[in-house]
């Protein structure tokens, strides 16, 4: 690659993150006069240097030189779409892409042909008495709930292992034993609260036990046994009354996505409609 490619792609991918020359030299350890001679053509800069920028910009060497744009592409239109919105209208806009791409790539994961699906029935246009969606076929999961209550994007395709392990002794025991530990009430109750916005990462058995209403002992006991399926530590913390246990917990959205399709199957009516009537039977062979 020459001088002038080297350049260019210096300026684009410091535009593209918003970063001024001084910036960029500064992260880099260089003098800004060094990087103005970079980005105008008159030096360039050694492979580690580029290596480094390439880090700084979150893009991979490959695409930093030109030598691969697929990630490139992705990561400029992810970039445009993304970084002058908050967290929570990100979250609805991944939701609206995540609905408009199923029926872009239908025919692609799955057997069909272009010919033979229709796009716009891939996926239904939100409803108000429709909150939910569901594309079933042998190759393809992809289960949706949008509504006041639940959102929810749930993927399952086709892998190379046919779930072999969903059907090991061994497996299933430890998933058996997941399921014992959150079908109780108050472990329920435990993991909901440990989850809200006002509960401390850092926190005592005391605190979870006075917003729980529930016994330490037992709230103990309930940390104890999460601690098998969610990372939660225990510190011993030296204060002015003694040692304290001090637990930490940062949430965990797969324990609260669980909970979410629980609640999505049992406390939500399951006689609406779909608009895609297929196979939600995506473990092959014979053997099984």
């Amino acid at each position: 690659m020459n001088d002038i490619n080297v350049a260019e792609r210096i300026t684009h991918f410091r535009q593209l993150k918003g970063l001024t020359q001084k910036e960029v030299a500064n992260k880099l350890g260089i003098s800004n006069k060094t990087l103005s001679k970079w980005e105008n053509g008159l030096s360039s800069p050694s492979i580690n240097e580029m290596a480094l920028m390439a880090q700084l910009f979150g893009v991979s060497t490959d695409v930093f030189l030109g030598l691969s744009d697929g990630d490139e592409l992705a990561r400029d239109a992810i970039f445009r779409e993304f970084s002058t919105i908050d967290r929570a209208t990100a979250a609805q806009k991944v939701f609206a892409l995540s609905r408009f791409l199923i029926a872009q790539y239908f025919s692609v994961a799955t057997r069909e042909s272009d010919a033979e699906i229709e796009f716009k029935r891939v996926y239904p246009n939100r409803m108000s008495d429709m909150p939910k969606y569901r594309v079933s076929t042998n190759d393809l999961f992809d289960y949706m709930v949008c509504s006041d209550d639940l959102n929810i994007a749930v993927m399952q395709m086709q892998n190379k292992s046919e779930f072999s392990w969903l059907f090991e002794d061994d497996v299933q025991e430890r998933i058996s034993r997941f399921f014992e530990l959150l079908s109780k009430k108050d472990t329920i109750k435990v993991i909901a609260f440990l989850h809200k916005e006002k509960c401390s990462p850092s926190f005592t058995l005391s605190y979870i036990s006075k917003n729980t209403g529930l016994d330490e002992t037992r709230v103990k006991e309930i940390l104890n046994e999460l601690s098998e399926c969610i990372k939660c530590t225990n510190l011993k913390a030296h204060l002015t009354t003694g040692i304290t246990d001090v637990y930490q917990f940062y949430g965990d959205g797969l324990i609260l996505s669980m909970l979410s399709l629980a609640y999505d199957r049992m406390c939500l009516p399951n006689d609406y409609a779909y608009n895609w009537i297929g196979y939600g039977k995506i473990i092959g062979g014979d053997d099984k």
